[in-house]
């Protein structure tokens, strides 16, 4: 009995293999099992949305499309689909970025589950966990960045995740231009080149965050993390065994710090460009930023610098490469320039014109001394877009007249302030109020022993000009009022009207928005003007004036 008893069982355990081994003890005679239908895997491919790239279900893990290794296609919105499934790593390779229509040279990877392959899904892929690549980048705590599709729109076209799209972007770019560096290093051009180095660099990325770092606070990266990331990255493809043997030898011969270093800024000023810019204009700087060979084409022509550990010339040439990226300041608006940077000074029937370049020449500009007294300047000022003034609008005027001659110590300076400025139909209305204008001329005589400090504000008090902005001459009378001032520091020493020889002039306007005629900035300057001296002539007391200031050189002549 105990003999059967144990039959029984182990008859029942047959039955169970050979129905898994592919029998159907449930079917009917002569009807055939059915096979459970296969659930899809869909997801989305992100460098913006990538079309008609290669997707690979990569069930042995090596990156590679093998035999009986699923693949499919992107398609609008980067979309796609496997069919039967796929619960493995996703690896997508190929297509075009369907806003910038640029091809996609990299490898991004995706792990098991997600739905989304994008630059972040492959620093998971590589190692870091979904936290980790959360505050290297500075995203909100939660983010699924393995279901979340960061080019996702709304019906109207309007980013859904505009701040996720473009910290993707900027470590796409990052990852994109390192691969670039190393391509153009070792003359690789082929896109499977460019996809092993690649896959190389975002593995060493993924390895060098996940030790901690932050890339990105807001929307500044930090340099010195991208200059580690650059080096690791050198390191590992000077030692890789999978990319093109002329890649690697071309890296392995370069000092990895002094790459990182030469290319951090530059960059970084990429990265922050995509970090900054608005929602509407991700696909335009996207396209630029992704476009530029900049980076590469440098690192190339002075690779020959690069060979040895960091110094300050490394430094310097890492600057100049980052002066080369740097985006275009732009054009400037709503300022007064001097029309054709062009003045002429008139004496009658006699008018001679000047240029800025010639004024700011070594030679500068000839003008006879002492000047006749109906001399005038004239010069045409133009409205660039449209300025404003503040209410109450004040200037502050400053001048200095040096001796540029070894032995020669004249000196002229002089200022006036709480100058009124209106603006008008015509122009700039400048009027000096006759009360609580102050004006001051400080001299010193060629041979440094007589200074004096005139009082000037009654003598311009209630002056009035306008400057018309409307492109037509305005005529200053230069003669009368240079003269004036010479003649009351005159009566403290003799001798200023013999002056001769070269002089170099500065002159300082605060309180206008004055450029050059192409929009460039005047450089600014600080004038101090001695107002109060002691019996040894020493300044007790001065007046600075700063401003956008011009310095050319003028040579008194009979």
């Amino acid at each position: 009995m105990s003999f059967k008893l144990r039959l029984i069982p182990a008859a029942a355990a047959a039955c169970v293999i050979a129905a898994c081994g592919g029998g159907d003890a449930g079917a009917p005679p002569g009807v055939a099992p059915v096979t459970p239908a296969a659930t899809p895997t869909s997801g989305v491919a992100v460098d913006d949305h990538l079309v008609g790239a290669t997707v690979l279900c990569d069930s042995n893990g090596n990156g590679t499309a093998d035999a009986g290794e699923v693949t499919t296609t992107t398609l609008s919105g980067g979309a796609f689909t496997f069919a039967t499934g796929c619960s493995s790593t996703v690896v997508v390779t190929g297509g075009i970025n369907a806003d910038t229509g640029l091809a996609f040279k990299g490898v991004l990877k995706a792990p098991a589950g997600a739905t989304v392959a994008s630059p972040l899904t492959t620093l998971i892929a590589a190692g870091m966990s979904q936290a980790q690549v959360l505050s290297a980048l500075g995203l909100p705590a939660g983010t699924d960045l393995l279901k979340t599709d960061p080019a996702a729109t709304t019906a109207g076209g309007a980013l859904v995740n505009g701040d996720l799209l473009k910290k993707t972007l900027a470590v796409q770019q990052l990852l994109q231009k390192t691969t670039e560096v190393f391509a153009g290093l070792g003359g690789a051009s082929e896109t499977a080149s460019l996809q092993k180095i690649y896959s190389e660099v975002a593995t060493s990325f993924g390895i060098l965050l996940k030790g901690g770092g932050t890339l990105n606070t807001g929307t500044t990266v930090d340099s010195a993390v991208v200059a580690s990331l650059v080096k690791s990255a050198a390191d590992r493809v000077g030692q890789s065994a999978t990319v093109d043997a002329a890649v690697k030898t071309a890296v392995a011969a370069l000092n990895a710090e002094s790459l990182g270093v030469v290319t951090a800024g530059s960059m970084k000023l990429q990265a922050e460009a995509l970090l900054k810019s608005a929602d509407a204009d991700v696909t335009r700087v996207t396209s630029a930023q992704q476009s530029s060979t900049t980076i590469s084409t440098f690192v190339k022509s002075n690779a020959s610098q690069l060979t040895a550990a960091p110094t300050p010339a490394t430094t310097t040439l890492g600057s100049t490469l980052t002066g080369q990226v740097a985006p275009p300041a732009p054009a400037p608006t709503d300022y007064i320039a001097v029309t054709g940077d062009a003045l002429s000074l008139v004496n009658g029937n006699v008018s001679k014109s000047y240029s800025m370049a010639d004024f700011q020449s070594d030679a500068g500009i000839s003008v006879a001394w002492p000047l006749p007294p109906s001399m005038l300047l004239k010069v045409a000022v133009s409205q660039v877009g449209s300025y404003t003034l503040a209410a109450n609008q004040k200037l502050t005027t400053a001048v200095a007249i040096s001796e540029t001659t070894a032995s020669g110590k004249a000196e002229v300076l002089g200022y006036i302030d709480n100058v009124n400025v209106a603006k008008t139909a015509g122009g700039l209305e400048i009027s000096v109020p006759t009360t609580g204008a102050n004006s001051m001329v400080y001299g010193v005589s060629s041979d440094g022993k007589k200074k004096a400090v005139i009082d000037f504000g009654s003598s311009v008090a209630g002056v009035h000009n306008t400057l018309l902005t409307s492109g037509v001459l305005n005529s200053i009378v230069l003669g009368n009022v240079v003269n004036y001032a010479i003649n009351q520091v005159s009566n403290d020493f003799t001798g200023i009207y013999s002056l001769r020889g070269k002089y170099k002039v500065t002159i300082v306007i605060n309180g206008l928005p004055l450029r050059k005629a192409d929009g460039s900035e005047l450089a600014s300057t600080t004038i101090t003007v001695p107002t109060a001296l002691d019996k040894n002539g020493a300044a007790t007391a001065s007046k600075s004036v700063t401003g956008p200031g011009l310095v050319g050189t003028i040579s008194l002549t009979d």
